[in-house]
């Protein structure tokens, strides 16, 4: 069980390991926080705050300060590291203004199942294919599901749910099951495009007679 004590930074995101997030900073606390992480490791944690549960999140490595502003503000770029749950959380202190905590990294089981990343990989295609995005996907031999997960149009509330999954088999079962729901409003959408097209030669359309402003609607 592996465990650290690192800077805490609440967001409303979830990032995944090995995914780079550019942030903006501005807050004096964590300018604070920039600052201590450069003349240490590099690392804090981006605690996912979503539905109000602050339990789950990502380390993360400091790549880069690519902006520093006059006034202090900051544009970093991150990489995410390893996903944690909250073990002990710890509100400013006087050496600090910012939140830290104890963390317990997820172990991360990357076993696969062969078939299931046959079928995730012909789900993403026919995921693309439905978007009319055929050509923007590219795999290599075995795509991770981290890696794929956030360009699948997963909510919030989904990405916080993968993040938490231990296994590979686990993420690769729940992407699946997400693309099985995904693709036919994918299709449905696009034949409705496709329909709006042929009818193209519509210009307007009558919605009925306008509303007088003048005239009493009364309450019920």
């Amino acid at each position: 069980m592996l465990q650290s004590y690192i800077p805490l930074f609440p967001l409303k995101i979830v990032v995944f390991p090995s995914e780079k997030v550019n942030l903006h900073i501005f807050e004096r606390k964590y300018k604070q926080m920039v600052h201590d992480c450069l003349r240490g490791d590099r690392l804090f944690g981006i605690l996912s705050a979503v539905d109000n549960e602050k339990m789950y999140g990502t380390s993360v490595y400091l790549r880069a300060i690519n902006k520093v502003y006059p006034d202090g503000r900051m544009d970093i770029q991150v990489m995410g590291q390893r996903a944690f749950i909250v073990e002990e959380f710890d509100e400013v202190k006087t050496s600090r203004e910012y939140s830290a905590g104890l963390v317990r990294y997820l172990d991360n089981d990357m076993e696969v199942d062969e078939d299931k990343v046959l079928e995730l990989k012909e789900k993403v295609r026919e995921f693309f294919q439905s978007l009319e995005m055929v050509g923007r996907v590219e795999f290599n031999q075995q795509p991770k599901a981290f890696g794929i997960g956030h360009y699948l149009g997963l909510s919030l509330e989904q990405k916080y749910e993968l993040l938490k999954i231990e296994e590979e088999k686990g993420r690769q079962h729940y992407l699946i099951e997400h693309l099985k729901a995904t693709i036919p409003i994918a299709k449905q959408f696009n034949e409705a495009k496709r329909r709006i097209r042929m009818n193209g030669h519509y210009k307007y359309f009558d919605l009925g007679d306008p509303i007088d402003p003048d005239f009493p609607m009364g309450e019920n």
